[in-house]
């Protein structure tokens, strides 16, 4: 196995004994982890394509878009109502 020599912190160094030891592996073994974790993520985020990035905001968009046309809707019913009562009272004055 290759060796990789690294330059950290005393503070972060034992930040990272601290949680080896706590985790009972050695510091080689979390950096390890710590690493495959870090390519993982990155490997996933990297693999968003455009077009899934652009259906995410189309969905994003026509959920909105319903719920906007809910909410007017709902306003021309009100508007509807009040106009009925409006000649209701007008009527049976």
């Amino acid at each position: 196995m290759a060796r990789v020599l690294i330059s950290m912190s005393n503070d972060f160094l034992s930040k990272v004994d601290n949680v080896a030891s706590s985790e009972q592996r050695t510091r080689s073994e979390l950096i390890r982890e710590a690493l495959r974790v870090y390519i993982k993520r990155n490997k996933i985020s990297n693999n968003l394509k455009a077009e899934d990035i652009k259906q995410f905001f189309m969905r994003e968009l026509l959920y909105i878009s319903i719920v906007c046309l809910e909410k007017v809707i709902l306003l021309w019913q009100i508007q509807y109502l009040i106009h009925n009562l409006i000649i209701q009272v007008l009527l049976y004055r």
